[in-house]
């Protein structure tokens, strides 16, 4: 047992006294002395029931994309960072439970709108971080024991000078050997983290298609479009069914039900909605392209390079027809001369399928085949050319990398003040994810409000009936 007055830190004194304020003075008065762990298990507890009715308001808002930045930044387990860092996990343990099953349920009801398809495996890759393929929304198991480590290892020296005129059996069993406490956190910090990712295909059995879009997930760049912030202005809003169905798409949720057909071409639609993607019909490749070919004409745009878009050549191609149209036409770009960019999207399961997916392989065959095409006709007329090729999951190629991150220096090199960052591959890998959500939207089960409407009073008719009855 160790006295209030004996906490060193004054800041601390004062935070717990004005947040427990008489209730709290008066059981002190009463007891005298007051458990230290204790102490702050009753803050804890607070804060948790707190952060929670902060996600619930949150929730109000009805926008996942808004939704899942609160939620990531500054409404989620990261307003338990203080709790957690100055409370060992065994004291909180229960109110990590109850924390866990509450996010569980509200990523549930964000991605799938409380439908089925949310596993135990979805779960797991939404607390992932968003470098491994998750959506980084972390979940307080997997945060109170690095927290409390960090603190603890950060602490320990001005721990050991607070406390030299403890009793010793106090200082040597906190300090020198670190205590139990510390070595049991340790120990299950390093066996969680170091095994997270590396067992989840067998802890969680997952299927070939899991895998893939894991992997997926898991490259350079995918997972940019969870970093947008909303701003209708810039293109960076998306529309929240939309954004709902492609975190669905890429958790591996099934969109459609068995031996559905697509609305669209009438042609067999599989339960995950890969043929959407490939669909020719209304909105169809074309709609995705041209998305992604006008955010890179607004970004040259904004960065000062001259372009323009759908540029008529005017020379033939091998068959004798006239060419189709440069993309963009980026004037004066590489070694004096005008550069045609062609820009292609693929989906990554192009070709084979699940079944024969490799690593980038949909990328590299996708340039391949532009540059057999128009790579000799281009320069042949004086031209350079290039490919800023896509997948459909976010993979991006060689040439995007590096024609953005040429954007990006041209855009700082006007004005030191401005901080491009991740800017550039944020906001086309939005405009492709956005693509990608029209797609899979166009072809879903439309269920008009009048239907509904008349189902409810159907139903309430019969109630009455059955009632009089």
């Amino acid at each position: 047992m160790v006295p209030l007055l004996v906490i060193p830190c004054k800041f601390i004194r004062f935070f717990i006294l004005f947040r427990l304020r008489v209730h709290l003075l008066g059981f002190i008065s009463m007891c005298g002395k007051l458990n230290c762990f204790g102490l702050l298990w009753i803050l804890g507890v607070c804060k948790f029931q707190k952060t929670i009715q902060l996600m619930a308001a949150v929730r109000r808002l009805e926008d996942p994309q808004s939704e899942l930045l609160l939620l990531r930044n500054c409404t989620g387990v990261s307003k338990l960072y203080f709790a957690m860092r100055t409370t060992a996990p065994k004291y909180v343990k229960e109110a990590q439970v109850v924390f866990d099953n509450h996010l569980s349920k509200y990523m549930r009801e964000l991605v799938t709108g409380d439908g089925p398809g949310f596993g135990i495996l979805q779960q797991r890759l939404v607390s992932l971080p968003i470098r491994d393929g998750g959506l980084g929304i972390y979940s307080m198991f997997d945060t109170m024991q690095y927290c409390f480590l960090a603190s603890y290892s950060q602490t320990l020296h001005l721990q050991g000078n607070i406390l030299q005129n403890v009793s010793s059996a106090f200082t040597s069993s906190s300090i020198s050997v670190k205590g139990p406490v510390y070595q049991q956190a340790f120990d299950h910090f390093v066996q969680y983290f170091a095994g997270v990712t590396k067992d989840m295909p067998s802890l969680f059995n997952m299927s070939r298609r899991d895998s893939v879009l894991w992997q997926c997930n898991k490259t350079k760049h995918a997972q940019d479009y969870l970093l947008a912030i909303p701003a209708d202005g810039l293109g960076q809003e998306m529309g929240p069914r939309q954004f709902c169905v492609v975190l669905s798409y890429r958790l591996g949720i099934p969109l459609f039900t068995e031996n559905s057909v697509c609305l669209c071409c009438n042609r067999d639609m599989d339960v995950y909605g890969d043929h959407a993607l490939h669909c020719a019909k209304e909105v169809r490749i074309k709609f995705r392209h041209d998305l992604a070919r006008d955010t890179f004409s607004d970004i040259c745009y904004r960065a000062g390079a001259h372009t323009k878009v759908e540029a008529s050549l005017g020379f033939l191609s091998r068959d004798g027809g006239d060419s189709r149209p440069s993309d963009i036409l980026v004037y004066n770009w590489e070694e004096g001369r005008d550069t045609c960019l062609d820009v292609t999207g693929v989906s990554p399961f192009a070709g084979g399928g699940v079944d024969t997916f490799t690593p980038g392989l949909a990328l590299s065959k996708a340039v391949e085949r532009k540059r057999c095409k128009y790579l000799d006709v281009c320069r042949a007329t004086g031209y350079n050319f290039g490919t800023l090729a896509f997948t459909t999951l976010g993979e991006l190629g060689i040439e995007i990398i590096e024609f953005l991150l040429r954007l990006k220096n041209y855009t700082a090199r006007h004005d030191a003040n401005i901080k491009v960052r991740n800017f550039l591959f944020i906001r086309l890998g939005l405009a492709i994810q956005k693509g990608v959500g029209v797609q899979l939207v166009a072809r879903l089960q439309q269920v008009s409000c009048k239907i509904l409407i008349l189902l409810f009073i159907n139903e309430s008719f019969l109630l009455i009936v059955k009632n009089k009855c």
